[in-house]
C-alpha cells in the first residue's frame, strides 16, 4: 500500500512500533548481549546500502517509540537471515501489563496465511500428493459443470470464478462472524450459477478459493492440514511457535491478545477465519524471521515452491506487480521488492533480494502501515517531488454553492475493471457540506476535504508542509459539464485520475415500477425495495435500519454496505425491464461477485 493510501487509514488505526527499554537494540558494529530469538546478528556491514549505525538509526526514527501502555510490537531488518536492526514494545496484554516480546504468538488474519497455504501446496505436489495443475472437480466432483477447467493453481491465483462466501453474508445482510459448517460451504459452490467468463480466464478475489483450497489439501493429505503443515513445513525451518489453527478457542502457546482501537482505548480484536474452510495462521516475529530466512536462500525448498507458484501468477489488470498469492512485486527506487500483505494491508514480511534483506514489522494491533514504505523510500533512495512543493497550503473559504459543483460520483480511469468483476469499479462519491466536501471512497473509508486553493482540495483539516500527503484536484467541466478529478500523493506513488458520471434522478414513476420485493433462487435470499416517506428508494429489513438505494447511472443504483467498521463497500445494482416496461429482476455486482441474479417476485 502506498504511503498516502494507508495515511487515510490513520483515522481509525494507531501508532504501533517501538523500542522497550528491557531490550537491546543492535546498533554500531556489535550486537546485542544475546541473539535474538537465536538468530544471529551482523557484526559488519557486509554488502548492506548503509552502516550499522546508520540501519538502526533509520528504524529508530522511522518506527518510533512505542505506547507502552498499548499494543505490542517487533520491527526487524535482516540480512541474509541475519539481524541488522531491531525495535520491540508494547504490551502482549494490556489487562495484565506482559511486556510484548518477539517470540510472542500472534494470530494472522486469514489473509496473511494465504503465502504459507500455497507453499503447502507445492510440498504436497513435491511428495506427490497432489499436482497444482489438478482439476479441482476431480475431488468435489459435485461441483458444478462450468467449474470443469479450474485448477487447484486457478484457486491459489483467484481466478476460479467461486464467489466470494464474506461477501454472500454480506448481501444477505447477516455478520461475517457467522459460520459455514463444511456441507454449507460446499453447497454455496455445488450451487453457484456460471459466472460471466471462463474460469482460468479472470481474477477475482475470493476467501471461497482458500476455504476450497484448504478442505482439497487436507483430503489429499489423509490428515489435518495443520498437523501436516508442521511436520513438513514449519518444523524443518525450526518455526516451532507458527501452527495452522483450525478454531479461535484452540490453545496457542505464549499467545499475545490481538487489539483494535476503541475510541481512546482498545477492545478485543475478532480475529476472522474463513467460514468454509477455517484457518487463521499463528506465528511470532521469530518465526517469521526464519521464514525469511528460508526465503534468502534461493536453493531452499520455500524459495522453489515460490518460484514453481510464480509460474501461473497473474498480474491484475491495471495494478501491475500484484500476484494473487499473496505477494506484491513492485520497484522502489529501481530495486524490486516483494511483499505479502493482508487483512488492513499490514505487511509483516518484505524483501529486497537483490540486497538480502528482509523487513518484519510485526505485532498485535494496528499500526501506521505507511511506515513500512517510508522506510523503504528511504533505505532504497527513492527520489519523488513531494506535492507539498508544487502546490501552496493555505485553507480558503469556498460558498456553499461553489462547493455544490464538486458533488457527485467519481469512477477511476487509470485502473479498467478486473475481468471478471464487470460492473465492480473504483468509485469516489463526493458530497458538499457546509464549508467542505465529504468524501467516501469504498475499501479506505470516509474522510472530510477542505479547499486550500482552486479546485485544489486536502484530505486533512489542519495541513502544514509537514503533515500534507496528498491533494485533489478537480478540473473545469468538459462539454457535458462532467469534472475531471486528479488524486496526487507526496510518497512518488503515482497519481490516478477519475471522471465524474454526472448525475441521474430516475423519475417517480421509475422508482414506484421498481419497489417490490426480489427472490434469489441461488441463496434462497430475498430482497425488499420499498419507497420511504421521501419517495426515495431504500432497502428493507426488519433488523436493519433502511439502506438508501442511490441512483448511480441510467438504470443502475448503488448499495453501500460496511465490510469493516468505517470501510463502505459498494454493491451496484443493475434493472432490467421486460418488453412491455415491467421490471424483470435485478443482478447485484460487487467486487467478489459477479452477477447475482434476483428475480421479481409478483403479488398475488
Amino acid at each position: 500500500m502506498p504511503i498516502s493510501r494507508a495515511i487515510l487509514m490513520l483515522i481509525s488505526f494507531l501508532g504501533m512500533s517501538g523500542c522497550s527499554p528491557s531490550l537491546a537494540v543492535v546498533g554500531g558494529q556489535s550486537p546485542a548481549s544475546t541473539d535474538l530469538c537465536g538468530i544471529p546478528q551482523a557484526l559488519e556491514r557486509g554488502s548492506l546500502p548503509m552502516g550499522l549505525a546508520e540501519l538502526q538509526a533509520m528504524v529508530d526514527d522511522v518506527f518510533g517509540d512505542p505506547d507502552q501502555a498499548g499494543p505490542g510490537s517487533t520491527v526487524l531488518l535482516l540480512h541474509a537471515g541475519d539481524v541488522v536492526a531491531q525495535r520491540h514494545g508494547g504490551l502482549a496484554s494490556l489487562e495484565h501489563s506482559v511486556p510484548f516480546r518477539p517470540d510472542h504468538t500472534v494470530r494472522l488474519p486469514y489473509s496473511e496465511g494465504r503465502e504459507f497455504m500455497a507453499v503447502a501446496a507445492v510440498f504436497m505436489e513435491n511428495d506427490g500428493l497432489i499436482t497444482i495443475d489438478d482439476k479441482v472437480r476431480g475431488y468435489f466432483p459435485d461441483l458444478p459443470d462450468w467449474s470443469a477447467p479450474v485448477t487447484i493453481r486457478d484457486l491459489i491465483h483467484h481466478r476460479s470464478g467461486f464467489v466470494d462466501e464474506w461477501t454472500v453474508l454480506l448481501l444477505m445482510h447477516t455478520s461475517m462472524g457467522n459460520r459455514f459448517e463444511r456441507p454449507q460451504f460446499l453447497r454455496l459452490l455445488y450451487d453457484q450459477p456460471a459466472p460471466e467468463v471462463e474460469p482460468g480466464t479472470g481474477y477475482m478475489y475470493s476467501n471461497s478459493d482458500y476455504g476450497l483450497l484448504r478442505l482439497l489439501l487436507e483430503d489429499a493429505a489423509g490428515e489435518d492440514l495443520g498437523a501436516y503443515m508442521k511436520r513438513r513445513v514449519f518444523d524443518p525451518l525450526e518455526m516451532s511457535a507458527t501452527l495452522l489453527v483450525g478454531d479461535f478457542s484452540e490453545a496457542v502457546p505464549q499467545h499475545a491478545m490481538s487489539y483494535a482501537p476503541k475510541g481512546d482505548g482498545f477492545r478485543h480484536q475478532e480475529i476472522k477465519t474463513s467460514p468454509g474452510g477455517d484457518y487463521v495462521i499463528a506465528t511470532s516475529a521469530c518465526d517469521l524471521a526464519r521464514w525469511a530466512k528460508a526465503h534468502s536462500d534461493p536453493e531452499s525448498e520455500v524459495s522453489l515452491a515460490t518460484s514453481r507458484l510464480a509460474e501461473g501468477a497473474k498480474t491484475l489488470p491495471g495494478r501491475e506487480g500484484h500476484l494473487a498469492f499473496g505477494h506484491t512485486v513492485t520497484e522502489v527506487g529501481g530495486t524490486r521488492v516483494i511483499r505479502h500483505e493482508g487483512v488492513n494491508e499490514v505487511n509483516y514480511l518484505t524483501r529486497i533480494p537483490g540486497l538480502g534483506l528482509s523487513l518484519i514489522t510485526f505485532g498485535n494491533g494496528y499500526y501506521e502501515p505507511e511506515k513500512n514504505d517510508l522506510f523503504l523510500n528511504l533505505l532504497l533512495d527513492a527520489e519523488y517531488e513531494s506535492v507539498n512543493a508544487q502546490y501552496p497550503i493555505d485553507r480558503i473559504a469556498m460558498h456553499p454553492a461553489e462547493l455544490a459543483r464538486y458533488s457527485g460520483h467519481y469512477v477511476s480511469t487509470n485502473t479498467p475493471s478486473w475481468e471478471n468483476e464487470g460492473m465492480a469499479r473504483d468509485i469516489i462519491s463526493i458530497d458538499a457540506t457546509g464549508d467542505g466536501l465529504d468524501l467516501s471512497w469504498p475499501g479506505w473509508g470516509q474522510f472530510r476535504l477542505v479547499p486550500v486553493g482552486e479546485d485544489l482540495f486536502t484530505w486533512h483539516e489542519d495541513a502544514t508542509d509537514d503533515s500534507l500527503r496528498m491533494l485533489f484536484e478537480f478540473s473545469d467541466p468538459d462539454e457535458n459539464g462532467l469534472l475531471k478529478l486528479v488524486i496526487r500523493y507526496s510518497d512518488g506513488y503515482p497519481e490516478e485520475h477519475f471522471s465524474s458520471v454526472g448525475k441521474w434522478a430516475p423519475s417517480a414513476e421509475l422508482l414506484n415500477r421498481i419497489a417490490g420485493t426480489y427472490y434469489s433462487s441461488y441463496l434462497d435470499y430475498t430482497w425488499r425495495l420499498v419507497l420511504d416517506e421521501s419517495g426515495g428508494l431504500v432497502f428493507r429489513a426488519a433488523t436493519l435500519a433502511d439502506i438508501d438505494v442511490e441512483p448511480y447511472q441510467e438504470g443502475e443504483f448503488i448499495l453501500r454496505h460496511e465490510r469493516f467498521p468505517g470501510q463502505p463497500e459498494i454493491h451496484w445494482i443493475r434493472v432490467h425491464e421486460g418488453e412491455s416496461g415491467e421490471i424483470t429482476h435485478l443482478t447485484v455486482w460487487a467486487t467478489r461477485l459477479m452477477n447475482l441474479r434476483l428475480d421479481r417476485l409478483r403479488a398475488e
